[in-house]
């Protein structure tokens, strides 16, 4: 939920920061692709602290 919300205003703030440069679809642009690589940032770092115990993990290698 809170990530969402996170999104959220990411997305505004772009909206908002577009307004002042009188350019609202550049802001919207702006704040979606902010909003877009923070999701996936926390997305990775959720899932790097997998530990020893990685249920995906079959122990192969390439």
């Amino acid at each position: 939920m809170v990530s969402v919300l996170i999104f959220v205003a990411v997305v505004c703030g772009g909206v908002l920061f577009g307004a002042i440069l009188q350019n609202v679809l550049l802001g919207l642009v702006l704040g979606l692709l902010l909003a877009t690589g923070y999701a996936l940032a926390r997305a990775s770092w959720k899932r790097r602290d997998a530990g020893i115990y990685d249920e995906d993990d079959n122990g192969a290698q390439v």
